[in-house]
């Protein structure tokens, strides 16, 4: 683990809670608190026969140590996972990064104990706003500075004829050449141009409308006249008709008699 994982507060011994202790039992306490086992969250599972032996002492002895330092509020304990919590870690360990932060999540959900997991997550959340407030003011700033890069005016000219001078610019003008074929967007693009304007993706896209509207109603013009001659009538066959006038001279007689 590195160093900022693990605060040891410089005035531990002068609390009021630790100034009459006894030699022995300062010596643990501080030992506690920077233990081979501790973790981003200050909850730990404690070897009570080899951190009584690290401190040159007897089992018995330092679970004595540890019950007193319970009756003071320095720790807790949970005797049936083994594990043991510092309740002040958090007054000195503020984790200001991400990597921190994830640090401490990671090392709470490690924890056995249901009670000692839920006191650690509250401690940890109460401090919370202090590294918060920080980082929504980066966060802010870094928002700020986006947004005034985007407004940077900058003229460029794509290969469609489309003018862009800002950011939004460019996704605008993506969004015309993707559906639009080039003929249609040059011909958007030169009707701007003439009125004296830069053709702007904003320009050229009512152009373009425009320009599919002309061509719908020439579309739907040539279909009226194309379904209006189909239904005039054909031409008139002229030999045809001087035969059936032959006929019917042939059959007048006939019908006089």
């Amino acid at each position: 683990m590195s160093v900022d994982t693990r605060p040891v507060p410089t005035n531990l011994l002068r609390w009021p809670r630790t100034r009459d202790l006894i030699s022995q039992q300062k010596g643990i306490l501080m030992y506690l608190w920077a233990h081979p086992q501790q973790t981003a969250c200050g909850c730990y599972l404690l070897p009570l026969d080899a951190t009584a032996a690290d401190l040159s002492m007897t089992s018995g002895s330092l679970a004595d140590a540890l019950g007193e330092f319970c009756r003071r509020g320095l720790t807790e304990l949970d005797p049936a996972t083994g594990e043991i919590l510092l309740p002040d870690w958090f007054r000195f360990y503020t984790p200001r990064t991400p990597a921190a932060r994830g640090a401490v999540e990671a090392a709470i959900n490690k924890i056995l104990s249901t009670e000692l997991r839920q006191k650690t997550k509250k401690s940890y959340e109460s401090m919370a706003p202090t590294w918060k407030g920080k980082e929504n003011s980066k966060e802010k700033a870094a928002a700020t500075d986006a947004a005034a890069a985007s407004k940077i005016k900058t003229r460029a000219q794509r290969p469609s004829g489309l003018v862009t001078w800002l950011a939004a610019d460019v996704r605008a003008a993506e969004l015309i050449e993707h559906p639009h074929d080039p003929a249609t967007i040059s011909a958007a693009a030169a009707a701007v141009i003439v009125k004296g304007k830069d053709p702007v993706p904003g320009l050229v896209a009512k152009e373009i409308e425009q320009i599919l509207q002309a061509r719908a109603t020439a579309e739907l013009r040539a279909d009226r006249e194309a379904a209006q001659r189909a239904a005039l009538p054909g031409p008139i066959d002229l030999a045809r008709g001087r035969e059936e006038i032959k006929k019917a001279r042939a059959l007048l007689p006939q019908i006089q008699l």
